[in-house]
């Protein structure tokens, strides 16, 4: 395993610390992890979509 870890593994450590943070009643804190999360987790697969595209393939969608 790399040493650095995917945004996709950063976000489910979010997670992890969003749990904690709502069962010490630190409501606000674990609703900003569960937010900040959920936007790694979408540039992940917004990353994983690309690698299908070859280089300089413009998406017109």
């Amino acid at each position: 395993m790399s040493e650095y870890l995917t945004l996709r593994g950063m976000a489910a450590a979010l997670d992890d610390q969003a749990i904690d943070l709502a069962q010490g009643g630190q409501h606000k804190e674990a609703l900003d992890a569960v937010t900040l999360a959920i936007a790694l987790e979408n540039r992940q697969q917004q990353i994983n979509a690309s690698d299908f595209n070859p280089r300089g393939v413009v998406d017109d969608r």
